[in-house]
């Protein structure tokens, strides 16, 4: 017997169809399972993105407190450009005076160069005695000047380093500077040496001074304690170097306090974003179904209050009794009191940087200890910090509760794909089945009409 499948030749009618509106209606309780899954997906996107900025926030505490925010520091200026200043270590505050007279520089000599068919050798000596410790440079056969000079420059281990000039002249200059620096370089290929240029050392006078100072290099850390002089050029006048007190660096804890003021922000700015985002009645695709997630959370809303608590706490006995009890009298607040502008309705930190400023300059110590930046003194970093790893954990605890709403639905969609292939197998079946027995039925009866008509007529 034939077999028609779903084609619907033998009832006319479009059994496919059929099946497929049928499977339809079954794989509607399917949608709604993925619909729940992309929800609990969204709702673990948006708890790992509120952890990560609670762990921001977190390190940006911890860096308000940091001994690299708050240590100590001088400013050091140099009047003229020629003559570079920075720090090395404590400098005797004050002001000093330096003319340089002679840069210091290296020795020079100048060679030519015959080709050679064969390799040869070079021999170069640096400081002592001619023939002490010279070391050989190979040289490849036809080698030309540059050739040469390549190969010098490419030995880090030689005391000097080459030039060409000129297109036919080898210049060699020492590595080192000063007076008492000089080389010697031989070899069969090599001329003798000339326009040789001996070694200079810098040549200075500080403070006014009439006796000259002296040093090999152009980099001087021995003339001025705590403090490496850089000499770029002559002066005709003394540059002027003045040394400041030692101090912290104010803009350093400022930018440390603006980035918790951002990192702060952040998390809350995201997470009212969520919880203030409503639902979707009756939501048909992923991205409506996504949304309000977090609608109302009282998870989030009581994170937020512990956030804001923490901002207005008070810490009389650590800062400065007198006038620095908690964020607000160095300047980070949520606005004016009784202020109405959005950002102060969301809760977001401002900094007043005039007020920041102030309490620096009046005791950046007491600053120091509202923040807990003191060794041994737990205050307003150190609270921080605790209360971020608190909240994390509770985010964590949350994604753990999904993780398994989310893998009990996957069980789910996987049952459920079984039963509907079943379905849709035990459909097609059936309806098989009836095209079949439709085939059969129509075909008797055409036998028998052919038989009937076959049959002799009476008069």
């Amino acid at each position: 017997m034939p077999n028609f499948g779903l084609a619907g030749l033998a009832s006319g009618v479009d059994t496919a169809a059929i099946v497929e509106q049928l499977m339809g209606l079954e794989r509607q309780g399917k949608a709604r399972l993925q619909l729940r899954q992309s929800g609990i997906a969204s709702q673990q996107t948006t708890l790992r993105d509120l952890k990560t900025k609670l762990d921001a926030l977190k390190a940006a505490a911890a860096d308000l407190r940091a001994a690299t925010t708050w240590s100590e520091g001088q400013t050091v200026e140099s009047s003229d450009a020629r003559v570079a200043v920075a720090r090395t270590g404590g400098a005797p505050i004050g002001g000093y005076s330096v003319r340089v007279a002679q840069l210091a520089a290296s020795a020079q000599k100048t060679y030519t160069w015959t080709e050679s068919a064969s390799a040869t050798t070079l021999s170069i000596d640096g400081d002592g005695p001619a023939g002490a410790d010279p070391i050989t440079v190979d040289i490849a056969a036809g080698a030309k000047l540059a050739d040469v000079a390549s190969t010098i420059n490419g030995r880090a281990d030689l005391p000097v380093y080459a030039a060409v000039v000129g297109g036919d002249k080898l210049v060699l200059s020492s590595r080192a500077t000063g007076a008492t620096v000089d080389f010697t370089a031989t070899g069969s290929q090599l001329s003798a040496p000339a326009n040789a240029v001996a070694g200079r050392n810098a040549e200075f006078y500080l403070n006014g001074s009439a006796t000259k100072e002296e040093r090999a290099t152009n980099v001087v850390e021995d003339a001025i304690a705590g403090l490496r002089l850089s000499f770029k050029g002559t002066t005709a006048d003394a540059a002027s170097i003045v040394v400041g007190a030692p101090g912290i660096d104010r803009e350093t804890v400022k930018g440390e306090v603006k980035a918790f003021v951002d990192a702060y922000n952040a998390v809350v700015t995201a997470t009212r974003a969520k919880v203030g985002e409503k639902k979707v009645k009756d939501a048909t695709t992923l991205t409506d179904a996504n949304k309000g997630q977090f609608f109302g959370d009282s998870g989030l809303n009581a994170m937020l209050s512990k956030l804001r608590s923490g901002m207005g706490a008070d810490y009389t006995a650590i800062g400065n009794a007198a006038a620095l009890d908690d964020l607000r009298d160095i300047g980070i607040s949520t606005g004016r009191p009784g202020a109405s502008t959005e950002q102060a309705r969301a809760g977001l930190l401002t900094i007043d940087d005039a007020k920041l400023t102030a309490a620096l300059d009046g005791d950046a110590q007491g600053v120091r200890r509202l923040l807990g930046g003191v060794s041994g003194t737990s205050a307003f970093a150190q609270d921080v910090e605790h209360l971020a790893d608190d909240l994390a954990k509770t985010l964590d605890g949350r994604l753990e509760s999904t993780d398994g709403q989310s893998r009990r639905i996957g069980d789910e969609l996987r049952r459920t794909d079984t039963r509907l292939a079943a379905k849709e197998k035990r459909l097609k079946a059936q309806f098989a089945a009836m095209e079949s027995a439709l085939s059969a039925s129509q075909t008797q009866m055409a036998w028998l009409q052919g038989q009937l008509a076959g049959l002799p007529t009476r008069s």
